[in-house]
């Protein structure tokens, strides 16, 4: 049993009359790291903002190492050790790593005398932490990663007891919150305490101990690592069941394909599957490896295969007209603005001897993007650095950049990795409409529950086999997942 660090019960904060949080409370042990989860505006941020002092608690009991706190305030928190990381404005980032690692040693008449000892003392500290960044870089050459490594770093310099971070772990990929799992399991070895407040499921799971759920300015549950099964926790943070039924219209299967892929055999090319016109296709494959391959043949990277699109072979140099190929990993050009990062392509194949004509950007853009994503891209123009957007909104960036092409067929590979389960829903929902107002599009994932839950038209693909084609009109989701089950998933 760790013993306990840090706690705030019956926490009630009001705004305009509007109850923020209601009866809340929080609770870590020494060592341990717990995460909050919750929705926008379920209180979770005024949560992770009480709790560092930054917000006025109105009524609360706040306990600090089983002493009771009469007074609660962010200059009070920071010297008990509590800080929050919610950002990166707090970075100089015209100095180097050693700067900002160590910004108060930095001052003083002897600062000259002392620099050579400080790039010392902090590669040997960032060592420790098993942090590889070098200590003499400029920060503002940094990936929000390694942003983040630093400003860990910096806390845990100034003795922190426990770190607050605050909705920044959800624009991580899997590799780096490996690395950040490493790095909290040697915090917590200090006996420092880290808690993660953000609505990704997959990635608290992975990094926490513990999962404290807030709806609705409550906690709604307390969670310990046996019982972590996303789909429990999201109905949790819901507080219903989720719902993404198909909406099929057998129609569209009565049409002229619009795309055929063919393998090329050396008696010749085979008919691997086709797409016809409106419709919404799930490609179910086995393996990763299957979904990357299927990514390089629609990049026109794979001569094994030919695609045919309205009956004319496609040049693989041209591919990319008519193709509309969302990732599976998101690519954001932080030099760029949003709207240059969503033009970027269009403006590749569509303007003449690379001389850009904004009035044409900008015309396609609200012709094809914005009565789609109008509202999420107005959120996201607000953000100044686009790299410090969510994993979820590089999605909407990398699909509103097809979208502006006007292609033929729209091909999303893993449209949902690394998604949030409430983010998926919501994405879902946007192919699901564009496939409803006539854009014809194709989905491939090894999740067979995503292509259920929005395809009206479902193959199971191995070893360049169609094994099974459903439709979802007649066949009922039950028939489709005990194929699944029984013969085309392998442990």
């Amino acid at each position: 049993m760790k013993r306990e660090l840090f706690r705030m019960e019956n926490i009630t904060i009001l705004n305009h009359d509007a109850r923020m949080l209601e009866q809340a409370w929080f609770y870590v042990g020494e060592g341990e790291t717990v995460g909050v989860l919750g929705q926008y505006n379920s209180g979770r941020a005024d949560l992770a903002r009480a709790i560092c002092g930054q917000q006025r608690i109105p009524k609360a009991r706040l306990y600090y190492q089983e002493e009771q706190q009469t007074e609660w305030n962010e200059e009070i928190a920071m010297k008990k050790g509590i800080f929050c990381i919610s950002d990166y404005d707090g970075l100089f980032l015209d100095f180097d790593v050693t700067f900002n690692v160590f910004p108060t040693y930095q001052t003083g008449n002897h600062m000259l005398v002392r620099h050579k000892n400080l790039y010392r003392q902090c590669r040997e500290f960032l060592d420790e932490l098993g942090i590889s960044i070098s200590s003499d870089v400029l920060v503002s050459r940094l990936n929000q990663m390694d942003k983040l490594l630093v400003m860990i770093s910096r806390v845990v310099a100034l003795k922190a007891k426990l770190v607050v971070i605050n909705g920044l772990i959800s624009a991580l990929d899997e590799i780096q919150l490996q690395t950040l799992k490493v790095l909290f399991g040697k915090l917590n070895q200090r006996n420092i305490s880290i808690a993660l407040f953000d609505l990704d499921i997959p990635a608290l799971s992975l990094l926490t101990d513990r999962i404290i759920v807030v709806r609705n300015g409550r906690i709604a549950s307390n969670c310990r690592k046996e019982q972590f099964d996303e789909e429990r926790l999201t109905t949790i943070m819901l507080g219903k069941e989720q719902d993404i039924s198909p909406d099929c219209d057998k129609r569209v299967m009565d049409t002229p394909a619009v795309m055929k892929l063919y393998y090329k055999e050396k008696t010749g090319k085979r008919l691997l599957f086709s797409v016809p016109e409106g419709s919404l296709s799930g490609i179910v494959v086995d393996t990763q490896a299957c979904t990357s391959k299927m990514e390089r043949i629609f990049s026109g990277k794979d001569a094994s295969y030919q695609v045919v699109i309205n009956d004319k072979s496609v040049n693989p140099r041209i591919l990319e007209r008519q193709i509309g190929l969302v990732h599976k990993h998101n690519v954001i050009f932080p030099n760029l603005d949003l709207e240059e990062n969503i033009t970027l392509g269009y403006q590749k194949i569509s303007h003449r001897m690379l001389c850009i004509n904004q009035r044409r950007n900008r015309i396609a853009l609200n012709n094809y993007v914005k009565s789609f994503f109008r509202r999420e891209l107005e959120a996201m123009y607000r953000v100044s650095d686009v790299s410090t957007l969510e994993w979820t909104e590089k999605r909407i960036v990398e699909i509103c950049r097809n979208l502006i092409k006007n292609p033929d067929i729209m091909v999303y590979i893993n449209p949902v990795y690394r998604v949030d389960s409430i983010s998926s829903r919501r994405l879902l929902e946007k192919i699901k409409q564009l496939q409803l107002h006539g854009y014809t599009s194709v989905l491939i994932s090894e999740n067979v529950q995503i292509c259920t839950a929005i395809c009206n038209r479902i193959l199971f693909l191995k070893d360049n086999l169609v094994m099974r084609e459903f439709f979802m009109d007649t066949h009922p989701i039950e028939e489709v997942l005990e194929f699944y089950r029984n013969e085309f998933w392998q442990k």
